[in-house]
């Protein structure tokens, strides 16, 4: 029984975790909505001559280094990152595997590198109190708070590839299976 009681919480654990990541790439999309709408009122405002805010552009900026570490995890999770399949493809099967988990490992160390160097970064901007001062002051720890987090979470995402059956490229993303 207990063992059971195990296997139950790790797999609500990991639909937990697995809804977070998706949850995060939901999150990129609203502000992707969010940075169109601003720039829309933003050049509309011009078109009328009237001055437009001075945060629009330091707000889109921001927006988009957070867009792209929430979205990343999620990418790697439903497998839509970008491969190039031409030349593995035509390997024999047991060195396509080996090159496959190979280029995984890879993608992890290097992950795992940018997340504690952003890791470090974060602390040491946070430590000294600067503000990034362009259309709005905004702490630049708080830039570098979705590195570290994206990195960690992809380097998750591909120890989780790399520990499955499955070869990255040789399954179907989800938006292919959804087509």
């Amino acid at each position: 029984m207990p063992r059971a009681t195990g296997r139950r919480g790790w797999q609500s654990f990991v639909r937990g975790y697995d809804l977070f990541v998706l949850g995060l790439s939901a999150l990129a999309g609203v502000m992707i909505a969010a940075a169109t709408a601003l720039i829309v009122v933003d050049v509309s405002i011009r078109a009328v001559g009237v001055p437009p805010p001075a945060f629009t552009i330091a707000l889109v900026e921001y927006g988009m280094l957070y867009i792209t570490m929430l979205a990343a995890p999620g990418l790697a999770h439903n497998r839509g990152h970008v491969y190039i399949d031409a030349l593995i493809t035509r390997l024999p099967r047991i060195l396509e595997r080996a090159i496959a988990k190979l280029t995984y490992g890879l993608a992890i160390a290097v992950s795992l590198a940018i997340m504690v160097l952003s890791w470090q970064l974060l602390v040491e901007s946070y430590r000294s109190g600067y503000f990034d001062e362009r259309g709005i002051d905004v702490p630049q720890w708080l830039l570098y708070v979705p590195i570290p987090l994206g990195f960690g979470l992809v380097a998750v995402e591909f120890a989780r590839i790399l520990v499955s059956r499955d070869l990255m490229h040789r399954s179907r993303t989800t938006s292919e299976r959804s087509a």
